[in-house]
């Protein structure tokens, strides 16, 4: 698609043209890498669908496994894309994880390279909305959503590693660690959870300790359903 190759020409241009002397082409190019990549977070969100009239109430569309042997992403994608590409039927699940491996590769980098230190506030909104469709890729854990999940973990990862990012990802990131089936992935993707909770909690004193009062709850109630059980059993 030529949505994927602009992002990609996009991508080698700021390798080799990393600051611009005059400061409307510079302007001009972080509009460009607004557009384009909001263009690729709407591709990475084809496979997803509205379960509700609310916008953010996005889920994963059910669809055939993927099959890919988890060693090697990138290769997966384009072992599975290039096939593809030959028909004019294909799915959107093709496109979309395709899009999500573009936008895990670069993205992190490529942002920082555009958006100076004085306008990393700038960034903020845009990976806003590209948490809008990661997110729920990270939710679901269905053996035809591994590729997705594995991109999205990946960008994650990459975007942990710059603190000026935390407030596009903070939330979610706990959130979904606090999620009961938060350990049902592909070992491939520990490594990169390990380092997402890392930047999490190292940067942020307040993180552990609502990590800590979330444990101590959930043990909490676990202890006082236990005691009502016991309670209602002694009556009898």
């Amino acid at each position: 698609m030529i949505t994927f190759l602009s992002y990609r020409v996009l991508n080698e241009f700021i390798m080799k043209n990393p600051s611009l002397e005059n400061k409307k082409d510079q302007r001009d190019l972080q509009d460009v890498t607004h557009k384009i990549v909001d263009a690729i977070g709407a591709i990475a969100g084809s496979s997803l669908e509205q379960t509700t009239w609310l916008r953010r109430n996005l889920e994963v569309k059910p669809s055939p496994k993927i099959m890919v042997d988890g060693t090697n992403l990138e290769s997966d994608v384009e072992d599975m894309l290039s096939p593809a590409m030959e028909t004019s039927n294909i799915t959107p699940s093709v496109y979309s994880v395709h899009a999500l491996t573009l936008l895990s590769e670069v993205l992190a980098h490529l942002l920082d390279m555009v958006f100076y230190s004085d306008e990393k506030e700038r960034v903020i909104p845009l990976l806003v909305n590209i948490m809008h469709y990661v997110v729920p890729y990270l939710r679901n854990h269905s053996a035809h959503n591994a590729p997705s999940y594995r991109a999205c973990v990946q960008l994650l990862s990459s975007l942990s590693g710059y603190q000026y990012t935390r407030r596009a990802w903070k939330k979610e990131a706990f959130d979904l660690f606090m999620d009961p089936s938060f350990f049902q992935m592909d070992a491939s993707c520990v490594n990169h959870w390990r380092a997402i909770m890392d930047n999490l909690m190292t940067h942020d004193k307040t993180t552990f300790r609502d990590l800590m009062s979330e444990y101590c709850d959930s043990q909490c109630s676990v202890f006082l359903v236990q005691y009502s059980l016991l309670a209602c059993t002694s009556l009898f």
